[in-house]
């Protein structure tokens, strides 16, 4: 694209009351944003608007400094793709309303790379911040997944940050401008997903996050997306928006299952009751959708290895404390006597498993095993 056509473009689409339909189709029946520039005072029929609406319209294209605007997005090294480009991605362009352009920092997406949107409550709780942050490292360390969501509070800045500290790629679509960082308090997150990943939107610069684009945005999480997976969220929350355009978008739908105590579990716990969604505990419950069983395999034994409490067991007095809590509660006085060892020595190896969160001790200085 030329810096001519590329100006025009940007300038169309900052004009307040044009969206990205009328992008479209300003761009299909002119061929050219610098022609629909040239001509948009004749367009009305083809934008469709009441007369009000479209005199406001050319208003604005009277008052807008297109050098300021092409200005500020070479200050923010901000790149465009089209509907009409060979980047643009590729699983978008087979939505329903796909925007005609997208704004974006860093780089677009990975392709041919399984891609799976995480949303959650933006007032998770620490279960499902530490769940998201589970199954995102293992997503990205096991399958190189990439890794989608919509930077804001909550589940979707801890998908974001888990798959940057494991080294993945990560992609948050805004439901504001790429110049306006939501919420403030991501400003350090922004700054690294610019770096390391990718930051993009179909929002035209100094565009505010308004409740009424996140609904919009979500379509295109979905759709990006080969699956999504909803952590936590209260019945009615925007996931379901996100879910359902995955549904509607033929994506695979997965549900993390939380307490049945806390209202952050309604909305995967009803996705799974519906039959919307799939049960997801585990990585591997996603994984084996879309990649060799054998790797899935090799992951479900990892696990079983990492929380099986007898690798811990460096001596067979150890080891038979582990079969003894494997049978059931005990008092430390059986473990010792079973075991051999002393007092200390089993002190020291039960701390070991408590720290682990292997172990509780239960009323009656017993001690059981957890999870086992």
């Amino acid at each position: 694209m030329t810096r001519r056509e590329e100006r025009c473009l940007l300038g169309i689409a900052q004009l307040e009351g044009i969206h990205q339909k009328d992008i479209t189709a300003l761009m299909s029946f002119f061929g050219s944003a610098e022609e629909a520039w040239r001509k948009l005072g004749g367009s009305r029929g083809l934008l469709r608007k009441q007369e009000k609406d479209f005199q406001k319209i050319l208003a604005a294209k009277d008052r807008l400094d297109l050098d300021a605007v092409f200005a500020l997005k070479e200050k923010l090294a901000v790149k465009l793709t089209t509907l009409d480009d060979p980047d643009y991605p590729p699983y978008l362009r087979n939505i329903d309303d796909p925007p005609y352009m997208l704004y974006y920092r860093g780089e677009l997406p990975p392709r041919e790379r399984l891609s799976i949107a995480v949303v959650g409550a933006r007032a998770c709780d620490d279960y499902g911040r530490a769940a998201t942050e589970k199954m995102v490292t293992d997503l990205v360390e096991f399958a190189d997944v990439h890794i989608i969501s919509g930077m804001a509070a909550g589940i979707d800045s801890a998908a974001h940050r888990a798959a940057l500290a494991a080294g993945g790629f990560t992609t948050a679509f805004l439901g504001c401008g790429i110049d306006v960082v939501y919420p403030a308090g991501n400003s350090a997150l922004y700054r690294e997903l610019i770096e390391k990943g990718c930051v993009i939107t179909e929002y035209p610069f100094g565009s505010p996050p308004l409740s009424h684009h996140f609904p919009v945005r979500n379509r295109l999480i979905s759709g990006l997306s080969d699956g999504i997976l909803v952590v936590q969220g209260r019945r009615g929350s925007g996931v379901i928006h996100t879910a359902g355009f995955g549904l509607d978008q033929g994506k695979n739908v997965y549900a993390m299952p939380g307490s049945v105590f806390s209202h952050l579990s309604e909305s995967p716990h009803n996705l799974i009751s519906m039959g919307q969604a799939k049960f997801a505990a585990g990585v591997e419950d996603i994984l084996e959708d879309f990649i060799d069983v054998a790797l899935v395999e090799k992951i479900k034994n990892r696990d079983s290895e990492e929380n099986d409490p007898a690798s811990l067991a460096e001596s067979e007095g150890e080891r038979v404390v582990i079969a003894e809590l494997k049978k059931g509660r005990r008092t430390s006085d059986e473990l010792i006597a079973a075991s051999g060892l002393s007092v200390s020595e089993l002190t020291s190896f039960l701390t070991v498993l408590e720290m682990e969160g292997m172990l509780s001790e239960t009323p009656g200085n017993t001690y059981m095993l957890i999870n086992h």
